[in-house]
């Protein structure tokens, strides 16, 4: 993308209205959503109670009175709020990763831009100097040339300074 913004491939050609790419936006509002779903929700099993665990091998809110049965089936249970803490911070880590590495590519791209520039100027130097020796070279010619004639018609003997004023 040339306007400075970054995304994941799927997101790069919909220039998104910040660097953020379009998918990490898509999972955050999930993860809010599933957690304010759960948060306020009751349990399935027991009416009365809220749900303030997450089953992650049910994909499902638990209470605290389904907790050791979960665990007598070896489930993996985690505290609703702190896997709502952890999938959040995951996605900010990769959030400043993508920044970091925005910055990364910004600085390569000045750097490369720089670069192009300096070889242009050189090459453009270059190409001066060449053409002012041709110049220098084309010049000289035109300031030998009657000198050169001259003395080739005077080898040729063709012609003489006395002669031509006759």
């Amino acid at each position: 993308v040339t306007d400075g913004t970054f995304g994941c491939y799927q997101c790069m050609d919909k220039k998104p209205d910040s660097w953020k790419c379009e998918r990490v936006k898509t999972q955050q509002l999930a993860i809010e959503k599933v957690y304010h779903h759960f948060r306020d929700s009751r349990c399935d099993s027991h009416s009365e109670d809220l749900v303030c665990h997450f089953c992650l091998s049910e994909n499902a809110g638990k209470c605290s009175k389904c907790v050791p049965e979960c665990i007598r089936t070896g489930h993996k249970l985690s505290i609703l709020d702190d896997l709502y803490d952890s999938k959040m911070s995951s996605i900010q880590e990769f959030d400043t990763k993508v920044d970091e590495l925005k910055k990364k590519l910004l600085s390569i791209q000045r750097e490369i831009e720089t670069f192009t520039q300096e070889e242009t100027r050189r090459i453009n130097k270059e190409f001066d100097d060449y053409i002012a020796l041709i110049e220098q070279k084309r010049q000289e010619v035109l300031d030998n040339l009657p000198k050169q004639i001259e003395s080739y018609l005077e080898s040729q003997q063709c012609f003489t300074p006395s002669s031509a004023q006759i």
